[in-house]
């Protein structure tokens, strides 16, 4: 039986060395593996994975390998020569996996070396499909011409900063929004407080009244009557005053609930922004390879790169419903397909 939607079948051979000088040299840090492993996943499954080097002088990216999955084959340098096996080995690999594995038809070859040209036209005359990736600057144009795709970093780099970009611009948009929002759900907080304050300065300045205090010299029973009358007076200004300060703030502490509201819908709006947000770079990326570009395919490279993907994760029942969200907010456009029942989607300049 056909495997779904007749999705290609990766196997990964990488090159580390080649491409961590390469790297280096672009002065744009650590080689990102992820890059590379998640343009690849948007091409077919990846199910095989295997990565050269001595890894003693390359301690610091295990690490990025080893989250992505990716085996990693150690070949120490030869103290003499300074040079080591990882080529031979590579390709040693690749041609048993070749001849042995059938169903695997494209070889994705992440090194810049000319070295493994010859491996690549093996790989052709085989009937295999060969995509490369490395760094412009290391990268053999030998090399180049003999793959059927290049697909070189510094462009997988590029775009990942214009697509980071773009999504910070989106959410300090909707930050914005929810601030500007929250100021006019709290315009009738400030009328709660002033409505308290004038009550208060009432029970302040009965509070206030003076007290006569009788002299210790003659307590006559007319002074200790006074004296009595005095403290009674007192005393309930003062109870009087704690009562309308608990008053005045049970009025300033009481929660408006039109903010509560706002706050659980504004979060439901960022979480389908995220949703958006992953979409749309699906399929900025796809388009560069295929056109048109059809839902059916969108949906099943995101569960590729996201494997926990699940538009209802984001709020929508369906993803046709998440695809007419992303057209309503006029960041793409799509047209039905009436006889194979699909959407076409493009991203909206």
């Amino acid at each position: 039986m056909r495997r779904m939607a007749e999705e290609s079948l990766i196997a990964v051979f990488v090159d580390f060395e080649n491409l961590a000088i390469g790297s280096r040299d672009m002065h744009e840090g650590e080689f990102r593996i992820d890059l590379v492993h998640k343009r690849l996943l948007e091409k077919g499954r990846l199910v095989f994975k295997r990565a050269y080097c001595d890894w003693n002088r390359y301690r610091g990216a295990v690490r990025g390998f080893h989250s992505q999955g990716i085996e990693m084959i150690d070949i120490p340098s030869n103290k003499l020569t300074g040079k080591n096996s990882a080529d031979i080995r590579m390709v040693v690999d690749a041609l048993d996996l070749c001849y042995s594995k059938d169903h695997i038809d494209v070889f994705a070859l992440l090194t810049g070396d000319s070295d493994f040209s010859p491996l690549v036209n093996k790989l052709k005359e085989n009937n295999k499909r060969v995509i490369g990736c490395g760094v412009r600057s290391s990268t053999s144009e030998l090399l180049v011409s003999s793959c059927d795709e290049f697909i070189y970093y510094d462009d997988l780099v590029q775009t990942a900063d214009k697509i980071r970009t773009v999504a910070s611009a989106r959410r300090a948009s909707r930050s914005t929004g929810a601030r500007t929002r929250g100021r006019a759900s709290t315009k009738t907080a400030p009328v709660a407080k002033e409505s308290a304050a004038p009550l208060a300065e009432v029970v302040v300045e009965a509070a206030a009244e003076p007290v006569v205090e009788a002299k210790p010299a003659k307590r006559s029973r007319t002074t200790k009557a006074s004296t009595k009358a005095t403290s009674t007076r007192t005393a309930r200004g003062r109870r009087s005053k704690k009562s309308v300060d608990a008053e005045a703030e049970a009025v300033t502490d009481t929660p408006v609930e039109p903010e509560t509201e706002t706050t659980t819908t504004e979060a439901a709006h960022d979480n389908r922004a995220e949703g958006i947000d992953k979409l749309l770079e699906i399929v900025t990326s796809l388009s560069q390879d295929y056109d048109p570009v059809w839902g059916s395919l969108v949906k099943q490279t995101l569960r590729r790169v996201h494997p926990d993907f699940r538009e209802e994760h984001y709020g929508y029942a369906s993803f046709v419903e998440m695809l007419k969200d992303a057209e309503a907010r006029s960041l793409v456009t799509l047209e039905y397909d009436q006889a194979r029942g699909n959407y076409k989607i493009r991203i909206r300049s």
